[in-house]
């Protein structure tokens, strides 16, 4: 099995898993905190340099405001105090821990090259043990009591739990997703909310997109379906899959293909029945909305159901299928939004590794153990891209440390993660939108296993183009 195949498509369900499993959240990973689950913060700093274009003198498309030293909170001479909520203890710590020390590293190294303007980035960091009214307790702590400046990797659910409050404080938060879609927008001028992976409803638009245009079917895997052509949709019931479905409905109906989909709620033995059904009906393709898809697959080897399956990017990982039942006639395809197979997709592990090598609380065979690891790649997507926000502050030395002006950089130039980039430009607040599509290859005889991205990163409108 070739890991950095594994590694490449694995991002997605990191956040997912820490959105779904209550995101507890992080103490200091060096010991633990205060028996009420108080702060143990950490410093760290990550150069970030790799992660945007050179940064201009001045933000592209603004004038430099005159720096008057002002300073937003969580500034002081010699410190920027950044939040974070996280798992680094109890059940979910196999979780919140890699992620915490990726995200803590690319902090850590920038502190040692200088960090901003001479002032070192703290980690302010809480235990939430899982509990959403806790996680909301804690995050106000933090904005109101620590004074921080940022808020950074905060479980999607938290967020949602506390949008009203972040948004009535005006204080940025560096977000991976959230399970619904409250944070995303086409146009928010002024949003300080920065998402980074796609909407969940933008998956499932990306979904009923492809299922429709893309040449990926027939014998030779060389054909688009029939234009009647019925296609099975398994889902569950909650606010993660819903979302999915919404976006994929939206699109079809915007397609005029809404009759083409035959909508089936899966769970545990009922799966057996939906697969029956889109047999009954003849559907020609499935597309799988939940995480994993090892169980959906094994119930279409049940039903002996050979037809294509496309899952959504939740299951963008080797853990989600298995070899044993992989069939030339089923070939099994996902979303991605990141690859990190590409020659631009090793060169950021080579990264990530380079910035582990500057938290002292991982040591070298744990450093070693994370490049194939995928949460810790996750906590690098949002330190890098926090580390390179705060880092264009050292290239505009003319502006003042306050949250207008981080908002403003922010905006000013693109991010960039391995082969595909977004911006926050013209108060856009929808995180990567472009996405590619990975075929999985599995060998039944000798059960090995790997992915091949067969479309590369592409809009809605370019796929609808073809």
């Amino acid at each position: 099995m070739n890991l950095k195949k594994i590694l490449a498509l694995t991002l997605a369900i990191a956040c997912l898993t820490m959105l779904l499993g209550g995101c507890r959240a992080t103490e200091s990973p060096a010991a633990s905190g205060p028996a009420s689950g108080g702060v143990t913060p950490d410093t760290g700093g990550t150069d970030a340099a790799d992660n945007t274009d050179e940064t201009p003198d001045s933000p592209a498309g603004s004038e430099l405001p005159p720096q008057t030293g002002a300073v937003s909170q969580g500034i002081t001479d010699t410190e920027i105090l950044i939040g974070t909520i996280a798992i680094t203890s109890g059940y979910f710590a196999f979780i919140g821990q890699p992620a915490y020390d990726g995200l803590k590293a690319c902090l850590d190294r920038l502190n040692a090259k200088g960090g901003v303007r001479g002032r070192q980035i703290r980690l302010i960091a809480y235990d939430d043990q899982g509990d959403i009214p806790t996680g909301k307790a804690y995050v106000e702590k933090m904005v109101e009591e620590d004074k921080v400046f940022a808020l950074a990797s905060m479980g999607g659910n938290i967020v949602e739990s506390s949008l009203d409050y972040l948004i009535d404080k005006g204080i940025p938060v560096v977000n991976m997703l959230a399970s619904g879609d409250e944070i995303y927008s086409e146009s928010n001028p002024g949003s300080r909310i920065f998402p980074i992976i796609p909407s969940y409803k933008l998956d499932g638009a990306y979904l009923a997109t492809r299922v429709l245009h893309e040449a990926i079917f027939g014998p030779n895997k060389d054909q688009k379906l029939p234009d009647d052509a019925k296609i099975g949709v398994a889902t569950y019931i909650n606010e993660y899959e819903q979302t999915i479905l919404d976006g994929l409905l939206e699109q079809a109906a915007l397609e005029g293909a809404t009759d083409r989909f035959v909508v089936e709620t899966v769970a545990g033995d009922t799966a057996h029945a939906a697969i029956q059904k889109f047999k009954d009906e003849g559907c020609q393709a499935t597309i799988l909305i939940p995480l994993a898809s090892e169980w959906y697959v094994s119930f279409m080897e049940d039903a002996q159901w050979e037809v294509p399956l496309i899952a959504s990017f939740g299951s963008s990982t080797i853990a989600s299928y298995i070899p044993d039942t992989y069939r030339e006639g089923r070939p099994i395809y996902a979303t991605i939004w990141s690859d990190l197979n590409s020659e631009k997709g090793v060169a950021l592990l080579d990264d990530m590794m380079d910035a582990l090598s500057y938290n002292p609380t991982v040591d070298e065979a744990t450093r070693q153990f994370y490049r194939t690891q995928n949460y810790c790649v996750a906590g690098y997507c949002y330190g890098l891209t926090l580390a390179a926000a705060l880092d264009r502050f050292n290239q505009n030395p003319d502006l003042d440390l306050t949250w207008e002006n981080f908002t403003m950089l922010m905006e000013s130039e693109p991010f960039h993660w391995g082969d595909t980039s977004w911006s926050y430009a013209d108060g856009r607040r929808m995180g990567i939108d472009t996405m590619a599509l990975f075929e999985y290859l599995g060998d039944p005889e000798a059960l090995t296993e790997s992915f091949e991205v067969i479309r590369t990163f592409e809009t809605i409108e370019e796929i609808m183009a073809k």
